[in-house]
């Protein structure tokens, strides 16, 4: 009886032991250390400006999958500059549309910036854009 108890004990605590290992080894998969930052945003846009803004295409790769936000700023010749809060998190190497609300025709640069789900930040990536009326 008290062998089979113990058998019992030891086929639960390996259980328990392997259930520990796959929750860590899942959850610990992407340690900081291990994490690479973001690839500079690819951008583009048309300039046209709609009633609601501009539109801007943006994909951005993480090498480690992981999702990421973005973070628009936008400047014109006078040093008018726009920020624009982060996004919400996207799919990494998936296009993406943003419209942004720029509030003045002519040209602007636009830069953005991807931070991936650990704080890895990515190089800026800037286009100039001329904003035009359809």
């Amino acid at each position: 009886m008290r062998q089979v108890k113990k058998q019992k004990m030891n086929r639960l605590g390996l259980a328990i032991f392997t259930c520990l290992l796959l929750i860590l080894s899942a959850g610990c998969a992407k340690l900081p250390l291990d994490n690479g930052a973001p690839a500079a945003p690819q951008l583009a846009s048309d300039g046209v400006l709609e009633y609601y803004g501009v539109e801007i295409i943006v994909t951005v790769d993480d090498p480690d999958g992981d999702m990421v936000t973005l973070a628009f700023q936008a400047t014109n010749p006078s040093g008018v500059m726009q920020d624009f809060a982060p996004t919400n998190f996207i799919a990494s190497g998936r296009q993406e549309s943003f419209i942004l609300n720029l509030n003045a025709v002519g040209l602007w640069t636009l830069t953005a910036r991807a931070t991936d789900e650990l704080a890895e930040v990515s190089p800026a990536a800037s286009i100039e854009v001329l904003v035009s009326l359809p």
